[in-house]
């Protein structure tokens, strides 16, 4: 069996009483009722035990022609930015995302100039997926206090897209107490928390450019 018809039997079997999808190699229209919508078909790459390993898993991918490439951030592993900016070279067309940073630990700052770039190795291709992570190693690994992480990310989305649009802050207008000068650099790059919950879900509809749940990421403009 070709992967158009891998990709064609397995998106059908996802059917269900909501709607069903057809896939034609790795484009797929969503069918529910009269409504189409086009969907377009990502992988993680996992993160492997050496940097060049992990750096071949986007050969792959860039190869099959999937429409976006992700990568995590596990615990002892390579920065998810780090990782993207050198996947720029090693990649033409796929978009290039985090699944995700964690927001308690990274701070907006350093996260933003990490964002701009993998953005200039990347124009255009870079989407930064975002959550708070879990308490569970949070607060013993960072030494944080995991409190009220719907608000935390929603702060740290608001800051991290001012930063990236080149505003200037000032310690009182922010929620990290930020002092930065304003920049002609501008960073289009779309922020897409992960969220199962729906105080989550909502925050990432205010503030986001879309919203990530497991084994999916979607952006409000579809692409």
């Amino acid at each position: 069996m070709d992967r158009s018809s891998r990709s064609t039997r397995a998106a059908t079997s996802a059917g269900n009483s909501l709607g069903a999808a057809a896939c034609s190699g790795l484009t797929c229209t969503w069918v529910q009722g009269s409504s189409f919508v086009a969907m377009k078909i990502g992988m993680t790459v996992p993160q492997q035990d050496t940097l060049e390993a992990t750096l071949a898993g986007f050969d792959q991918g860039e190869g099959l022609g999937v429409h976006s490439l992700w990568i995590s951030r596990p615990v002892g592993g390579f920065d998810a930015l780090m990782v993207l900016a050198l996947a720029a070279g090693r990649t033409e067309t796929a978009r290039l995302g985090t699944a995700v940073v964690p927001t308690f630990p990274s701070h907006p700052l350093v996260t933003a100039r990490a964002v701009q770039t993998a953005a200039a190795a990347a124009p255009g291709r870079i989407v930064l997926g975002v959550g708070a992570g879990h308490r569970t190693w949070v607060e013993p690994e960072y030494g944080q206090r995991f409190d009220r992480p719907v608000r935390q990310v929603t702060d740290w989305i608001g800051t991290v897209r001012r930063l990236l649009d080149g505003e200037a802050l000032t310690a009182t207008d922010n929620a990290f107490g930020l002092t930065v000068a304003a920049t002609d650099i501008t960073v289009a790059t779309p922020i897409v928390p992960a969220a199962k919950g729906p105080k989550m879900l909502a925050a990432g509809g205010r503030v986001a450019d879309g919203f990530g749940s497991p084994g999916r990421f979607l952006k409000q403009d579809g692409a």
